[in-house]
């Protein structure tokens, strides 16, 4: 038992936030714009204002490196949180009007309320992409010559992250780095979430052990010490997830079914703990023994359980958006 609480306090001491060990450093600037979508919308580049977006430049016609950008650029607007917006400029104007960006975007299946497909003047946009996302843009013989890269832009219009548009490995990583964006300086407290967790199911564990052998003041000691660790943890919680609201999980495949089945049942019983607690605190602290035993027969696997797969949760997410 003192083995796991060791590694308990190891896990909460030495894991320090996605946020602060993945630093996205600021790699400039995009100013305002002025530029017209594919529903022949006037938009703005303060429309964007407080808003995390993906933004790279195509052009319709382009027989090289396109389709594989739009390709990408759908996956992650089918993976990323309704509030993160995808942005694709245009840098063949003159062909790319409102209608032939409706009917390209319709092909990909674009939501125009969150992937937006941008053209305007040849020197608006082209300067966009050459002087404020310092990606190279030209106009060549053979039509529009420009940079295969993504960028990553956070709400207050700075770009915090460029990436490989050739990449495979491009969306999970965008995600990764959406998630920093979004967790911001709260980022911490998900690292003291699963420090907490795993504090509470050493705490029950070690409970169970005293009162099997009768040691009912060590018991006692260990109970009310992880209900205090989990009425911390409820705290941290509410607060984490109030302002971090969304976390993305990027993996896919097998895993991602092992995540979702660890993580619903994880939250479906999460949900019982509190009462199940209450009640069974309750009944000790009456005196009604006989009746708390048979309650806690229910509340301990349930409590250890969540504790425990809380922990998991959290290594998953941690491992996966490394």
């Amino acid at each position: 038992m003192r083995t796991l609480l060791y590694l308990c306090l190891a896990l909460l001491l030495t894991s320090p936030a996605r946020a602060a060990d993945h630093p996205l450093a600021v790699l400039g600037t995009v100013p305002d714009f002025t530029l017209t979508n594919q529903l022949a919308a006037g938009v703005h580049g303060h429309d964007l204002q407080g808003t995390i977006w993906v933004a790279d430049f195509i052009y319709t016609t382009c027989p090289g490196p396109c389709p594989i950008l739009t390709r990408h650029m759908a996956d992650l607007a089918s993976r990323l949180p309704d509030s993160v917006r995808v942005v694709s400029f245009s840098v063949d104007p003159t062909n790319d009007t409102p209608a032939v960006l409706k009917a390209y975007a319709a092909t990909y299946g674009a939501d125009p309320s969150r992937w937006w497909f941008l053209t305007g003047t040849e020197s608006a946009i082209f300067a966009l992409a050459r002087d404020n996302f310092h990606l190279a843009t030209d106009k060549g013989p053979d039509g529009p010559f420009h940079s295969p890269y993504f960028a990553l832009v956070d709400g207050e219009g700075r770009i915090r992250q460029y990436y490989d548009g050739n990449d495979a490995d491009l969306v999970p990583r965008v995600i990764a780095d959406v998630d920093v964006l979004q967790q911001g300086r709260w980022g911490v407290l998900s690292t003291v979430d699963a420090g907490l967790n795993g504090l509470s199911g050493v705490l029950v564990a070690l409970g169970f052990f005293f009162i099997r052998r009768r040691q009912v003041a060590a018991h006692k000691a260990c109970m009310l010490s992880a209900v205090v660790s989990s009425s911390v943890f409820l705290v941290s919680y509410l607060t984490y997830h109030w302002h971090v609201h969304h976390v993305i999980f990027p993996g896919q495949g097998t895993v991602r079914t092992v995540y979702l089945s660890i993580l619903a049942s994880h939250s479906v019983l999460a949900a019982a703990v509190p009462p199940l607690v209450l009640i069974t605190l309750a009944r000790a602290l009456n005196g009604r023994f006989p009746q708390h035993r048979a309650m806690a027969r229910w509340t301990l696997p349930i409590w250890l359980y969540v504790s425990v797969t809380g922990v998991v949760v959290y290594v998953m997410l941690r491992h996966w958006n490394a």
